[in-house]
Order: structure tokens, then sequence, then C-alpha cells
């Protein structure tokens, strides 16, 4: 059986772990110290306590489950420091100590994925193409070993499109991660990042039906993300776009005044949204994205830009 935890990628052994702990810094006082790197390397926020409170768990504890899940925690740590070398010798050292320890497969993935991305976009491709074969390998193993785990197919997919783009938009790539992530999103239909990722996926691949309605789920779990107000904006303005060069509108078919319809609704709908990006967060780019669908809703209406 895979070991997970309650949210499918933690460590099966870490509540226990802690309770022992506990409990002997209640019996002991000696051991109170102990106790107390285990809560802090667990539940701090305060990254710079979290390494050390994880450091001397790690030098006490001979149980290697626990040190396995203290490494992994310092790797996290070491992570929002900005130390991603050292973050990944933790994870690495968190598998070493335990073979199946599906979170830090993942961890480790991730951040190998993330180097790559920086590794690719300042032209060094031969360590982008190697970090990114790494990283494939270690959401691989993970599901290997628990394939029902939500985030691995979540980290897997971003990978997938952060390498669609790396490759203008590779076809290969999106339809890889559109997969996992669809994945991802069958095992939790409430995994707010994956329908964001989808959307972006789904929109540069042009299938903007999907994208419109994946950014309408992710809006619903982040209500306040401009961001995805003006992704879903620009997927409307590229529906209506699609609409307006399809052959029935440009042949004046039996359908033109249907497909017009709908240009105009899409575009309103792009407008609103456009609106509310930039309620949310002001930025000169979305503004011009505005201002271009306003002038393609007059082509529609008649209506001067400047009364819209």
């Amino acid at each position: 059986m895979p070991r997970r935890g309650p949210n499918g990628y933690g460590h099966p052994l870490r509540a226990l772990i802690l309770a022992m702990l506990s409990i002997g810094g209640l019996l002991f006082p000696t051991n109170q110290a102990r106790a107390d790197d285990a809560q802090d390397c667990e539940h701090s926020q305060n990254w710079t306590l979290v390494v050390q409170a994880c450091s001397a768990v790690i030098a006490r504890e001979p149980s290697s489950e626990a040190v396995a899940w203290a490494y992994n925690k310092r790797g996290i740590a070491q992570d929002h420091l900005g130390k991603g070398e050292i973050a990944l010798k933790d994870y690495s050292s968190a598998i070493s100590a335990d073979r199946d320890f599906v979170e830090a497969y993942v961890n480790r993935g991730a951040k190998l994925s993330h180097e790559a991305f920086l590794a690719y976009i300042t032209y060094d491709r031969d360590r982008a193409s190697a970090y990114y074969a790494l990283a494939e390998h270690d959401f691989s193993r993970a599901l290997d070993i628990d394939w029902r785990n939500v985030r691995a197919y979540f980290e897997r997919g971003k990978m997938h499109l952060d390498k669609a783009h790396d490759n203008s938009g590779e076809t290969q790539e999106l339809d890889s991660a559109i997969a996992d992530l669809t994945r991802a999103l069958d095992l939790d239909p409430q995994y707010g990042p994956a329908y964001r990722k989808r959307g972006i996926a789904n929109q540069t691949r042009g299938h903007n039906d999907q994208a419109i309605a994946d950014y309408t789920h992710a809006i619903g779990v982040y209500p306040d993300d401009a961001l995805l107000y003006h992704f879903r904006g620009e997927a409307y303005v590229d529906r209506a776009t699609e609409s307006g060069l399809s052959e029935s509108y440009l042949e004046n078919g039996p359908d033109k005044a249907d497909i017009s319809r709908a240009i105009k609704a899409d575009l309103d709908h792009a407008i609103a949204d456009y609106d509310r990006a930039l309620a949310l967060n002001p930025k000169e780019d979305v503004k011009k994205e505005r201002d271009r669908a306003v002038k393609f809703r007059a082509r529609f209406t008649g209506v001067k830009p400047r009364d819209l």
C-alpha cells in the first residue's frame, strides 16, 4: 500500500513521531528540547527556525523515517529562504532515508522543474533539458508509489506547460499538461491551481471553450485573483476572433446573425473581465487589451468606443 498522509502526499509517520516526542517531553523534562525541535520543524513559519529545528531532529533521531521527514521539511524551508541547491540536497537526503517518501519526490521534482525553467529562459538549454528529465523521473517515481497523488499530477502537468512555453506552444507538451492536470482534477475537483494551469494550457492549445470553463472554476476558488479575470477576458476575445474568422461568418452564411450575437456576447464578457482585473490590480497592458476589445465590440454595435 502506498504511504501517504491525509492530503494524499504527506508522510504517514509524522503525527506519530510528533506525538511520541511530545509525550517524551512531558514525561522526561530532559527530552523537552527534542519535542520542541520536532514541533518547530513541523509547524513553524519562521523558516530560519525551521532549518535550525530540523537540523537538531536530524542530529538526534535514530529513526530513518523521522530523519527523512526532517530533511524534507528542512528542504522546504531552504527553498523559502532562496537556497535552492541546498533544498535539492535535503530532498535527496530525505529520499535516501526513505525510498518511498512520495512528498520528497514531488518536492524535489517541483524544484528541479522550476530550476529547469529558469535555466531555459537564461539560454542554458542543456541544463534545462537535464533538469526537466530529472523532474519527470521524480514525478513518475512518486506516482509509481502512489498513483492517486494529486500534487504529483499537478506538478508534472505544470512542468509540461512550462516546457510547452519554452518550445513556443509545442502541441505534445500541451496535451500532456492537459492530461495530467485533468487527472489531478479527477482526483480532487476542488484543486483550484489545476484549473488555472489547465485553463492556460487549453487557451494556448486554442481550446477557448474549455479555457473559459477552467478559468471560471478557478475564479470560484480565487475570486480576487486579477490574473484569472485577465486570462478569461483574453479567452473570450480569442473565441470572438475565432468566430469572426469562421467561414460561415465571412461568407455571409445563414447563421451569420447568430455568430454576430455570440461575438458581441463574448466581447461583453471580455470587457467585464478586464474591468474586474483592472479594479483588482490596475495594469497598463490590461487596459490596452480592454481598449482593443472595446474597439472590436464597436464594429458589431455601431456604438462609438468612447461610449462603451
